[in-house]
């Protein structure tokens, strides 16, 4: 009786000296690491679309973020892919082909730093290839925006973000036109650092 008496004191004490030991362990994101963020949005509203002509603003879009995350900070860029083709007749293809480096920065976390308010900036640089139209031409691409994010394993997170993305295609040539489209984007985003 007494034995048992001793391993079950024995147990308490272990038990309650290891829960300080558990409580300290950080449940906020990983400090440092690769960092591979996924996207998935959409356009919600176009503020200006001279020289695009028809465009679809429920059109949803993805890409990825790759880089490093130090602290607070995640610095790196996306490289993006995207082809167009309408076949009535006269066939018309288009390529664009954009890479961007960005930054995302947690501006407010909370106490145990698993949700923070981010903001991030991207800007960019593309070249648009057109098949069978011959003119060629470069595109700038920008979006900023203030998000939120929650990290629920000290590697791996979920965010969403609403923002400002700016294209603008620079024809090249005698008749050099700028053609530019201003839209508020939404964004859901999955990040893992390792």
């Amino acid at each position: 009786m007494k034995q048992a008496a001793l391993r079950v004191v024995v147990a308490v004490v272990l038990c309650l000296s290891a829960a300080p030991a558990a409580a300290q362990q950080p449940t906020g994101p990983k400090d440092r690491g690769f960092a591979l963020e996924v996207q998935l949005g959409t356009r919600l509203l176009a503020l200006n679309i001279a020289g695009f002509g028809a465009y679809s603003l429920s059109a949803v879009d993805g890409g990825f973020f790759a880089g490093y995350k130090f602290g607070r900070w995640q610095v790196g860029g996306s490289l993006d892919f995207a082809r167009v083709s309408v076949s009535n007749g006269n066939d018309q293809a288009s390529s664009v082909l954009t890479f961007m480096p960005g930054v995302r920065v947690a501006i407010l976390r909370s106490a145990d730093e698993r949700v923070e308010l981010f903001g991030q900036v991207d800007f960019g640089f593309g070249h648009v290839f057109q098949d069978n139209l011959g003119d060629d031409h470069n595109r700038i691409v920008y979006q900023l925006g203030p998000g939120v994010r929650l990290w629920f394993h000290p590697n791996f997170a979920l965010g969403a973000l609403v923002g400002l993305r700016g294209e603008f295609d620079l024809e090249e040539g005698t008749n050099g036109t700028t053609t530019g489209l201003t839209s508020i984007f939404a964004r859901v985003t999955f990040t893992g650092v390792f």
